[in-house]
């Protein structure tokens, strides 16, 4: 397998250099975004100006086979509007990609800039689906294939043009400029367009529209030699100008589609045989590694790119040599960790009521420095298992170890590369009660004493502890089997989410004897009109923040319990907080569903809901950020995990249509370290625009910047051990370019410190 150079993520630009290669480790700036969309799902191959654009439903990868291999990454993040791409084509007049997606979305990404056309995608009036099925350049016009007919764009102004609107799905379109004629199909139907100055595309009275004349689908359709070429009843027919269809006997077999390239069409029939046709011989090429086929480019008489669902390659000298394009090994993420700035995720799944989804995509990390993938296809003891949804995951970092929890057979620990699994045979795992022949694991949690608790589903003892020691041992609880969520708060109580119950508290205090655990059930009640109780059965998540609170996030709002130690009082009860905006009272995230629950360094929280991510800050005072496809690079507004690496202030963000990342502004400080402040970047570029920051403080140090001379400019507090500061004074406006020192003071402790630094502003 050839390794391809890493991924060069710059704005939108075609002709890459060599030099550009050096931006490939740029520094990931403050309030910037990543995308970690996968690789593999491959659909397309499309022809670029000296490239290959290779095609999934989450990104492009244009490959330029002439420059040493570079590539360049278009995704959301960095160059495209959406997710979902559907169609894509090359429009050689602008050396643009024009990409259709399927909530009909459409990008015209130029080498300067993107043009967005959303008007199909904002449409209230079509009903139907939206779909993009396929892309027709005509010159200066764009035709689309669309679930609803027919649309026309111009190129020049970047506007929709006229509308066809049919009654079947639009499967294909184009258009042969000799005729001057435009053709599509549906499943069962040919349309054709005759272009004259009184040509009008939106009247279906001026199209040609028939049955193929030789029975059954149509499948494909394509312009070749001046001429239109059209599969239909599983062989190739020319259209001649009157619509009379000839057979062109290139293959025996059922063909699934064509693909004009240059001297010769491309032919492709069921068994991903590649036949090449000059119009009067064929060349057929067969070979193993091209099974399944998805799609193909020729290069050559004798070479050609080819695409299968995992693979992209080239295919010369009887052999298919695979190029490895970068991107995470799955698409799936159900819970995510960070552990020495490397990222572990769990793939897994189950229903909402908790059963199997068979997802087979294990667990994935970068540890070791690229991706690596752990399932049944990559390892041989989960493989003899027939491993499954491997659904949770927790970190011990003083033993770099990593656990999954499964939903299928145990709980996997991860170390350095090797796996050990615990089941009923070497821990106090049990089976669950409805499904024998599954130990199912719902959560992991490790405490303040390094004991990894598990919530072992639907085990008649579904409450298990593994300590550091490496010794297990299992309790009973009161309320049924069905724990879904755990965690345990700073006095070794342990709060857990029981299944459509409400929450349980258990002070489990001599191990060995279940007679002393102490237990409090908490019942959700029903909204009592201010909507600031804890009312909704249905937690998805429960976390401890840093100051001992315990966050549930419920499908009717986050709710916290601050009871300190009193958790087992009956005073003691769960509110919605309140906090003002805009001048109104109102309870904070009210009926929001939150999925997902992460604390940063500064003790702010991050709220994955299925309307995307809330930033609010520690004082619980103010939202910071509302994140969602409208305003960031989020692919989805269903959020299903948030993992923060607190060394960096990167938060993970996982949705149900991929995984993106944001450098947040605050990171975790460590009180008995005095490591030297770091101000990056430094010196600050001319061309930077984004903000500054100044890391390795003590937690909430007091930063002050003034200039050389003493004048205090700016004023403001860490974000934990980081602060951001946007270049502006105490009034807002921008400073000058020029040296600034830096100092930071804990001002808040027993034995106070100033720290340091300067930072260059370069004009």
């Amino acid at each position: 397998m050839r390794q391809l150079p890493q991924l060069i993520l710059i704005p939108v630009l075609f002709a890459l250099t060599q030099g550009f290669a050096q931006q490939q480790n740029a520094l990931f700036e403050l309030g910037s975004w990543r995308s970690y969309f996968p690789a593999g799902e491959y659909t397309e191959v499309v022809a670029g100006d000296e490239s290959v654009i290779v095609v999934n439903p989450y990104q492009l990868v244009v490959y330029y086979p002439d420059s040493e291999g570079d590539i360049l990454l278009l995704n959301k993040g960095n160059g495209l509007s959406d997710v979902g791409i559907s169609s894509v084509q090359y429009l050689p007049t602008q050396d643009a990609i024009v990409v259709g997606y399927v909530n009909g979305n459409v990008d015209i990404v130029t080498p300067d800039r993107t043009y967005n056309l959303p008007g199909i995608k904002n449409n209230q009036n079509i009903l139907t689906s939206k779909r993009i099925n396929d892309i027709g350049i005509a010159g200066e016009r764009i035709y689309l294939a669309t679930d609803f007919g027919i649309v026309e764009i111009n190129v020049g102004i970047h506007e929709f043009g006229s509308t066809l609107f049919t009654d079947d799905p639009m499967e294909g379109v184009a258009w042969n400029d000799n005729e001057r004629t435009l053709y599509a199909f549906s499943e069962l139907e040919l349309y054709r367009l005759q272009y004259t100055p009184s040509t009008n595309l939106a009247d279906i009275n001026q199209w040609h529209i028939a049955p193929s004349h030789v029975g059954g689908m149509i499948r494909d359709i394509a312009v070749w030699k001046e001429n239109t070429y059209m599969v239909a009843n599983d062989s190739l027919w020319i259209i001649n100008s009157d619509q009379v269809f000839d057979r062109v006997p290139v293959t025996g077999s059922e063909v699934r589609y064509i693909k004009p390239s240059g001297t010769h069409l491309l032919v492709v029939n069921q068994y991903s045989n590649i036949f090449t046709w000059d119009g009067n011989h064929s060349r057929q090429f067969i070979n193993l590694c091209l099974l399944p086929l998805r799609d193909v480019l020729m290069i050559d008489l004798e070479s050609f790119w080819y695409l299968t669902k995992e693979e992209f390659g080239q295919y010369a000298d009887n052999e298919c040599e695979v190029y490895e394009l970068t991107g995470v090994p799955s698409r799936f993420v159900t819970e995510m960790t960070v552990m020495d700035g490397d990222l572990f995720v769990a793939t897994g799944g189950v229903t909402r009521i908790y059963n199997n989804l068979f997802r087979e995509d294990g667990f994935y990390t970068n540890d070791g420095g690229a991706w690596r993938v752990f399932n049944l296809h990559t390892v041989p003891e989960l493989g003899a298992l027939n491993m499954r949804d491997i659904y949770t995951v927790e970190k011990v970092v003083d033993r770099n170890e990593v656990y999954f929890g499964t939903f299928w057979g145990g709980v996997i620990r991860y170390k350095e590369g090797q796996i050990t699994l615990f089941d009923e045979s070497n821990s106090s795992l049990g089976f669950s009660v409805t499904n024998p022949d599954r130990i199912r694991i719902a959560d992991l949690f490790l405490d303040g004493r390094d004991n990894l608790w598990v919530a072992n589903h639907d085990a008649i003892r579904p409450l298990s502890v593994m300590n550091s020691s490496g010794e297990w041992h299992n309790f009973s609880i009161p309320t049924g089997p069905r724990i879904e969520k755990l965690v345990v708060d700073e006095y070794e109580n342990i709060w857990m989410a029981i299944a459509e119950r409400g929450l349980l508290i258990m002070r489990p205090n001599d191990w060995m004897n279940d007679n002393d655990d102490e237990t409090r059930l908490i019942i959700p009640q029903p909204d009592d009109g201010n909507g600031t109780g804890f009312d909704n059965a249905r937690i998805n998540e429960i976390a401890v923040d840093r100051n001992g609170g315990v966050w549930l996030g419920t499908e009717s709002g986050p709710v916290l319990f601050d009871c300190g130690n009193f958790v087992f009082d009956q005073i003691c009860k769960g509110r919605k907080p309140v906090l003002e905006l805009n001048g109104q009272l109102g309870v904070l995230l009210r009926n929001e569903n939150v999925k997902a629950i992460a604390i940063d360094g500064g003790n702010r929280k991050w709220f994955g809901t299925t309307n995307g991510v809330y930033v609010v800050n520690g004082a619980l005072d103010r939202i910071d950020n509302h994140f969602t496809v409208d305003n960031s690079p989020l692919p989805s507004n269903s959020i299903t995990d948030i993992a923060i690496n607190q060394t960096s202030g990167e938060v993970f963000i996982a949705t149900d249509e991929g995984l993106v990342s944001y450098r947040g502004a605050a990171t975790e400080s460590n009180p008995g370290s005095f490591e030297q402040m770091a101000v990056f970047p430094n010196p600050v570029p001319p061309a930077y625009k984004g903000p500054v920051g100044v890391k390795n403080l003590p937690e909430n140090a007091l930063v002050r910047i003034a200039t050389l001379g003493g004048r205090l400019i700016y004023e403001n507090r860490a974000q934990g051990g980081q602060l951001v500061w946007d270049r502006r004074d105490q009034d807002g406006r921008p400073v000058a370019s020029g040296i600034y020192l830096v100092f930071a003071t804990l001002d808040q402790s027993v034995a106070p410190f100033t720290q340091v630094g300067k930072v260059f502003l370069l004009d």
